[in-house]
């Protein structure tokens, strides 16, 4: 089993960062990325033997609704670089993962998706294929798809990240190959092997009371 670090959004949250009607915690990637890197950083402390950056936000449907798709790939550029700082400075091998999201545009006053938005198959792929790309182009180790609850929307966002030939895993039920934990160590080496010679140690010992509680595992 591999530990996975909390939800990131939660936590940066609790951390002070501003939350946005609209893409929730993505835009303090560009914002506010030291407590991005914070929330990395506790979770780390608690145990995390892998990072997921906090690109869950930054669902392609959502961003495409809101008119913005080319600022995805920005803000998850700046998710991974604050996920890699903190890992790299872990002096540990720690993989960084992308979230890959299909989260609809959210009903105002409410925690609910609006159903009604729908996307046509080669528009939705289209979208799909960006975001994985995005992502690839971060420099991430593994993609991890998140909250897969569309069937069709689910599907075709898999596909597309495992089209990339990263390593893929789900914390729900996808058609895809899962990422072996075998893989996942040796991604985690490959990541580290260019900075471990320079790797600076934690200045701050494991933080047994960090707010980061939750894990998740890899099955």
């Amino acid at each position: 089993m591999i530990i996975l670090d909390g939800g990131t959004g939660t936590l940066i949250q609790v951390l002070g960062a501003p939350m946005d009607d609209d893409t929730w915690g993505a835009d303090a990637n560009l914002t506010h990325p030291e407590i991005v890197r914070e929330a990395h950083r506790q979770y780390l402390a608690a145990g995390a033997e892998v990072l997921i950056a906090n690109t869950y936000a930054t669902s392609p449907l959502l961003f495409n609704h809101l008119g913005r798709d080319s600022d995805v790939a920005v803000i998850d550029a700046a998710a991974v670089r604050s996920a890699r700082e903190a890992a790299e400075a872990s002096a540990r091998e720690v993989p960084v993962a992308g979230s890959f999201s299909v989260m609809r545009p959210g009903i105002p006053g409410s925690d609910r998706s609006e159903m009604l938005r729908q996307w046509p198959e080669p528009e939705a792929r289209r979208l799909f294929e960006a975001k994985a790309a995005g992502l690839v182009a971060a420099g991430v180790d593994v993609i991890a798809m998140e909250m897969m609850r569309d069937g069709d929307y689910s599907v075709w966002a898999t596909e597309a990240a495992a089209a990339t030939g990263l390593p893929v895993t789900s914390v729900t039920a996808s058609p895809i190959r899962m990422a072996s934990e075998t893989e996942l160590r040796t991604v985690a080496v490959r990541a580290c092997a260019a900075v471990s010679e320079n790797s600076v140690e934690d200045a701050d010992p494991p933080n047994s009371t960090a707010a980061a509680r939750s894990k998740r595992s890899i099955q």
